[in-house]
């Protein structure tokens, strides 16, 4: 099979969506016209379509990989990261394909992969890429309903499993208590402050990190055609929260944490609770990050995906720099 490789074009978009469709499942956000706009056209730092390459046979679309474009503080100042995501090849292309695309969609001098298994990891490592500490940490919210949740995937109802999950707001903000201020979407100045201490936060960390603006925060966390989240926060405290459905289980991630206090752990798990989850997830280079949700009773996951980057040493990276929390596409906000 005689493979070449381009970068994606207006033409190409419909044979995409039907590809994903196709090598993902129908429903999923990979084949949703709602992810490609949101990805490449109202990303502040996207630079078009092109940022995505395909592998193609025959006129066929047999492979691709997205590239997420972010602002990036790099070892000789202001650069682009692009975040690697979705990177597949068919069964009938090969493994060897696969090596190629990826080398093809690495060309830029920085680029970032999250959530690597381990028969990519040695392809990384071939093409150059340094793997990261990285940290996926799980915490049980309800196990009665993920249990239920499960049983239900075995059932003969599961489709009613199926319908799109609904995040309410007025919930959440009812179970987390007085004190704290529950938003999905936060005002400029809100979003200007809360960008400022992610970055000193990550910052703190030392090596590469993203340069988060009050724009970006908006259109990663809280564009209504983008993965539904919401923010949390009281004084100093805050977190930004995600809601999804995995295998059947309504999950809750954390996606950022800043502040100090402790006690703020039982309004996030109480928020993650009423917004319908049985468990919460969280993924982060940062050991900060790791050291306090260990503090407060998380685990770390068993047998994890690893982390490589490519163009710097060492990255701070949330879960908000990968597609990590992209079952929130498609949530109803009410």
């Amino acid at each position: 099979m005689k493979i070449s490789f381009r970068r994606l074009q207006d033409s190409d978009v419909a044979p995409l969506l039907n590809f994903s469709k196709a090598m993902f499942g129908v429903g999923t956000y990979q084949s949703s016209p709602a992810y490609l706009r949101w990805l490449y056209q109202e990303n502040p730092c996207a630079r078009g379509l092109d940022d995505a390459v395909l592998a193609i046979a025959g006129g066929d679309i047999v492979g691709m990989v997205h590239r997420m474009a972010l602002p990036c503080i790099g070892p000789d100042g202001p650069a682009t990261l692009l975040s690697l995501q979705n990177h597949i090849v068919s069964p009938e292309a090969g493994g060897a394909a696969g090596m190629l695309l990826l080398r093809q969609a690495t060309r830029d001098p920085m680029a970032y992969s999250p959530g690597v298994h381990s028969r990519l990891g040695e392809t990384y490592r071939r093409l150059g890429f340094v793997e990261l500490p990285s940290f996926w940490l799980t915490r049980l919210v309800r196990p009665v309903r993920v249990a239920a949740q499960m049983a239900l995937q075995r059932s003969p109802l599961r489709r009613h499993s199926e319908r799109a999950v609904r995040l309410d707001v007025a919930k959440v903000g009812r179970a987390v208590g007085a004190g704290v201020e529950v938003s999905a979407s936060p005002s400029n100045e809100t979003l200007s402050l809360l960008a400022s201490r992610i970055n000193a936060q990550a910052e703190a960390e030392g090596g590469a990190r993203i340069a988060w603006t009050q724009e970006g925060l908006r259109w990663r966390f809280f564009s209504p055609t983008g993965p539904r989240h919401v923010l949390l926060s009281r004084g100093e405290d805050w977190a930004i929260l995600s809601l999804g459905r995995r295998s059947g289980v309504t999950v809750a991630r954390l996606m950022e944490l800043g502040g100090g206090d402790p006690g703020f752990m039982k309004p996030i798990l109480a928020a993650a609770s009423a917004m319908g989850a049985g468990v919460a997830l969280a993924h982060s280079t940062q050991a900060a990050f790791r050291a306090r949700l260990l503090a407060a009773g998380w685990r770390e996951r068993k047998d994890p995906p690893s982390s490589f980057v490519q163009g710097v040493g060492k990255l701070a990276a949330s879960a908000a720099v990968g597609d990590v929390g992209f079952e929130a596409f498609g949530v109803v906000v009410q």
